[in-house]
């Protein structure tokens, strides 16, 4: 009984009708942000796909959620699951035009190898 009275009385107020395209628009706009992001996280990043990137970590900083790593002259963000166990002394070798990256461990022994597409990845020529 009470339900019904407070189904009445929020009809008065604004009534169901007035209401219902308002949250179907909202729905689409958040289904079309959805699939915007889905789609741009599994795209393969192109700027990481053309730089030259060959050196030695010679020092890491962990600012906020980003860990950079100085690499010649020039600090590199490198978000991906297999660059998570990069450490000082390790030798990069990516060529440009490739997704291709070698990993080096202080001894020279190969640390990881492989192609990687999805990455997320920051230039800087000066310290963070």
């Amino acid at each position: 009984m009470e339900l019904s009275k407070i189904l009445q009385v929020t009809q008065k107020v604004v009534p169901f009708k007035t209401i219902a395209p308002i949250f179907i628009i909202m729905g689409v706009i958040s289904l079309c942000l959805i699939i915007m992001t889905i789609h741009s996280d599994n795209k393969p990043n192109k700027y990481f796909y053309e730089t030259l990137i060959i050196g030695k970590i010679d020092d890491i900083r962990h600012k906020e959620q980003y860990i950079w790593y100085k690499i010649g002259q020039d600090w590199f963000i490198l978000l991906n699951n297999q660059t998570r166990d990069l450490s000082i002394g390790d030798s990069i070798y990516k060529k440009n035009n490739s997704y291709l990256i070698k990993v080096y461990d202080r001894t020279g022994k190969i640390k990881y190898e492989g192609e990687i597409k999805e990455i997320g990845f920051r230039t800087s020529k000066a310290a963070p």
